[in-house]
């Protein structure tokens, strides 16, 4: 009658166990399925000229983060396909950006730019550039 009372603790126990187990892993994994990829932290530099355009800076910003994200995603034979898309199509792809610490140094403009791109989106069109 003992083994069978220790054995039915032991059942309760490993169901109590394995049950915050899966409880834990159900939150952590639901909260790290992000909507969006995101490049962070990309510095992007300009000569300040004259003839400075801000708006050539924020495409060059959103080229690299591109070219970036695309490392991120695709093998390197496709990188060669997707090299080449055109600047529209890379403008529909961003979800959102950021420009930050905007600074002049030594007749150069500096930006640091944040990029995110919506994972639904960028991951449905690979494939079909591929």
């Amino acid at each position: 009658m003992q083994i069978k009372k220790k054995l039915n603790n032991s059942n309760k126990l490993y169901i109590i166990f394995f049950s915050s187990v899966l409880f834990i892993n159900i939150i952590f994994s639901t909260s790290l399925n992000a909507s969006s990829f995101k490049i962070s932290d990309l510095e992007i530099s300009e000569p300040f000229e004259l003839n400075f355009n801000k708006e050539k800076v924020v495409e060059k910003g959103f080229i690299e983060a591109f070219h970036e994200l695309i490392s991120m995603i695709t093998t390197s034979g496709d990188k060669k396909k997707i090299a080449d898309t055109e600047l529209i199509i890379i403008k529909g792809l961003i979800d959102s950006f950021t420009m930050s610490n905007e600074r002049f140094i030594n007749n150069k403009y500096y930006v640091n730019f944040d990029v995110s791109f919506p994972k639904k989106i960028v991951c449905n069109l690979v494939p079909i550039v591929s």
